[in-house]
C-alpha cells in the first residue's frame, strides 16, 4: 500500500515523464525484447520488432482514462503478449495506478523483463508487479475483494472462459 500511496500522490507530470524514461530504456533494448516475443511467440524478427516499437509508442502516448487510482490487474493470453499488456498498463499507471501483469504461462519473459526495466528507470517497488500463474492464480485474483478492476488482453475464446471465472466471482472482466 504505501508504494501505491508514493506513486498515486505523485504529479501526472512526474509519472508520464517515467514512463517516458521506460519507453526511451525499452527502445535501448528493443533487440533483446523482440528476441525474448519472437522466442516465445515464434514470430517473425519483424513482427516482434515491431511490437517492442509500439508499446514504446504506448508508453510515451499513454491513452488518458477516466478512473481512480486503486489496483489494477491486467491478464493476457499468448496471443497478445505484450503491446496490448503494455497499452493497459500505461493508461493505468498515468492515472495513479498500480499494476499486476498476469502473462501468460506460454509467453512470460518480456513482461517480466519489463517490470525489472521498470524498477531500474526509477519506478517504485510495488508499482509494476508480474504475477506468474495458471488458472489458479487467476481464480486468486478474481477472489481478492480490494482488487476490483481486472482487464484481459488476448482473443475472444480465452475471454469467455476467463469472463467465466469473473462471473463465478461476481465480478465483470474488461477489455
Amino acid at each position: 500500500e504505501p508504494a501505491r500511496l508514493e506513486w498515486s500522490d505523485r504529479r501526472i507530470v512526474d509519472r508520464s515523464a517515467l514512463l517516458g524514461s521506460l519507453a526511451d530504456a525499452l527502445s535501448g533494448y528493443a533487440e533483446h525484447f523482440a528476441g525474448l516475443l519472437g522466442e516465445e511467440t515464434g514470430w517473425t524478427a519483424a513482427q516482434a520488432t515491431a511490437e517492442i516499437a509500439s508499446a514504446g509508442d504506448a508508453l510515451r502516448s499513454p491513452a488518458p482514462i477516466d478512473a481512480a487510482n486503486g489496483v489494477i490487474a491486467i491478464l493476457c493470453d499468448r496471443h497478445q503478449p505484450f503491446l496490448a499488456v503494455v497499452r493497459l498498463a500505461a493508461s493505468w499507471l498515468l492515472a495513479g495506478s498500480t499494476v499486476i501483469l498476469k502473462p501468460s504461462p506460454h509467453v512470460p519473459s518480456a513482461l517480466f523483463a519489463l517490470a525489472e526495466l521498470a524498477t531500474r528507470c526509477g519506478f517504485p517497488a510495488g508499482v509494476i508487479n508480474v504475477l506468474h500463474g495458471d488458472l489458479e492464480v487467476i481464480e486468486a485474483l478474481f477472489a481478492i475483494d480490494s482488487l476490483p478492476h481486472l482487464r484481459f488482453a488476448g482473443e475472444p475464446a480465452a475471454a469467455a472462459r476467463i469472463a467465466a471465472i469473473a462471473a463465478g466471482h461476481g465480478k465483470t472482466l474488461s477489455d
